[in-house]
């Protein structure tokens, strides 16, 4: 797993890296992790589908984690989004910028290890269905079951899907029927 965590509050930083050492060796799971002190670095830094989770504080310095969730759900669609706060205010307007789930400070371990199982569970499965794309507008996971049909112009892949949206790559569909053929829709 992936995580990035974004928090310039030390203390809950150390308690956050204590948490996630604990939880590898717990469930002798290996996690790369990031940390970012502002949302400014984090925001510089990220491209789209480096991480799996992202978790931030709803309240920093400069711009806040609301207004940094609002900026990355523009770089990156799919990343899980755990908003964390000393404060449960910010728990409705976390769900606005499509939060995961929301942590009230200080994390306490049970609830944490849970959250990382149910997502460590979501991604082996996602792995399994579906592959990550990376589009004219962004990075975006796309779900074998959801693709209704593909349509090849000029060195473009548009992958029409069930709901509509239709995602476009510059790519040669030869580089997607090696995993498209595996499947047997």
């Amino acid at each position: 797993m992936r995580i990035a965590v974004c928090d310039n509050d030390e203390p809950e930083v150390s308690c956050i890296k204590k948490l996630i050492a604990e939880y590898q060796i717990s469930r002798k799971e290996s996690i790369d992790c990031r940390y970012f002190t502002n949302s400014t670095d984090f925001l510089c830094e990220l491209k789209g589908g480096e991480y799996d989770l992202v978790l931030m504080d709803a309240l920093m310095p400069g711009t806040g984690g609301i207004e940094t969730a609002q900026e990355m759900r523009e770089i990156d669609k799919n990343v899980r989004l755990i908003l964390v706060s000393s404060s449960p205010e910010f728990a409705v307007d976390s769900y606005r910028v499509g939060a995961y789930y929301y942590l009230l400070k200080p994390v306490e371990a049970d609830s944490f290890f849970a959250l990382l199982d149910k997502i460590g569970g979501e991604l082996s499965a996602q792995v399994e269905l579906g592959f990550v794309l990376k589009s004219k507008t962004g990075v975006v996971r796309i779900t074998f079951a959801w693709i209704v049909y593909l349509e090849v112009m000029n060195k473009t892949v548009f992958f029409h899907l069930a709901d509509g949206t239709v995602c476009e790559t510059t790519a040669a569909l030869a580089d997607f029927e090696r995993k498209l053929l595996l499947r047997p829709e």
